[in-house]
């Protein structure tokens, strides 16, 4: 461009070899950023895997306290519980099961003590096997085990 008085104005712009690595900088950075993207989300469904769990451990460690005592072995000793993605209690397996709880009960004993039917009739040991599959199928992609004492209330 010619100024009005003769003299000649530069103008600003970028060459092409500016721009050329300019993309290749930005090219670099969003590979980087999509690799990273399965490992968050893998990172994530573990985290909410684990959260479900925590949520269904607690749902049967509260309604244990919460039964009779009486009653215990028959609601829980072998039985086997359902639960969908969002650890709601299904009544039987299903396409959309996700884990499976299997409970048992043991005898509890003193602390230390050899014999573990010295206070049966005051506190049992609930052990349940908390089971997540994949995605309702029969393979197995984890087991996390917790166990409960639960004391006799008199009820």
């Amino acid at each position: 461009m010619i100024h009005p008085a003769g003299r000649r104005t530069a103008r600003a712009a970028f060459s092409l070899v500016e721009v050329t690595l300019a993309i290749g900088i930005i090219s670099v950075s969003a590979l980087a950023v999509v690799a990273l993207l399965p490992l968050g989300l893998s990172t994530m469904r573990q985290a909410m895997d684990h959260t479900v769990e925590a949520q269904i451990a607690t749902q049967l460690g509260s309604e244990a306290t919460l039964t009779p005592f009486s009653t215990l072995a028959t609601k829980y000793d072998g039985k086997t519980t359902y639960y969908d993605a969002e650890g709601r209690r299904e009544s039987a397996l299903t396409s959309r099961t996700r884990y499976w709880a299997v409970t048992s009960l043991t005898n509890a004993g003193y602390p230390g003590s050899a014999i573990p039917t010295a206070i049966t009739n005051s506190v049992v040991t609930l052990r349940f096997d908390l089971i997540s599959t994949p995605g309702g199928g029969a393979a197995f992609k984890s087991t996390n085990t917790y166990t409960i004492r639960v004391a006799n209330s008199g009820n």
